[in-house]
C-alpha cells in the first residue's frame, strides 16, 4: 500500500522534531547529572517551544516552569540567550 503524499510529509516533518526533542532531553539529563546550571534554562525553553508546536501544552508548561525556576535562582547569567528564553 502506497503512503499518501500528505501522510509522508507529516511523517518526515516529525523526524527533525523527534531528533530535536531527544537532543533537548539529553542536554537536560547531562546537565542534571553533571550538576551544571549553565544553559539548562536554554534547553528547557527550547524543548518547551518544540512541544508548543506539537500542541503538547502540559509538557511545554512544565519545561517553561523549569526554565523560569532556574532563571529565578541564578538570573540571566545562567542562560546563553536570555531574550529567547523569555519569549
Amino acid at each position: 500500500m502506497r503512503e499518501s503524499t500528505a501522510a509522508l510529509l507529516i511523517r518526515q516533518s516529525m523526524r527533525p522534531n523527534a531528533a530535536s526533542a531527544a537532543c533537548y532531553h539529553q542536554a537536560i539529563a547531562l546537565q542534571k547529572q553533571a550538576h551544571w546550571l549553565y544553559r539548562t534554562a536554554d534547553a528547557h525553553a527550547g524543548l518547551a517551544d518544540l512541544l508548543l508546536t506539537q500542541n503538547a501544552m502540559t509538557e511545554a508548561v512544565a519545561h517553561v516552569e523549569a526554565a523560569l525556576a532556574l532563571l529565578s535562582k541564578q538570573g540571566l547569567v545562567a542562560a546563553t540567550q536570555p531574550f529567547v528564553i523569555y519569549l
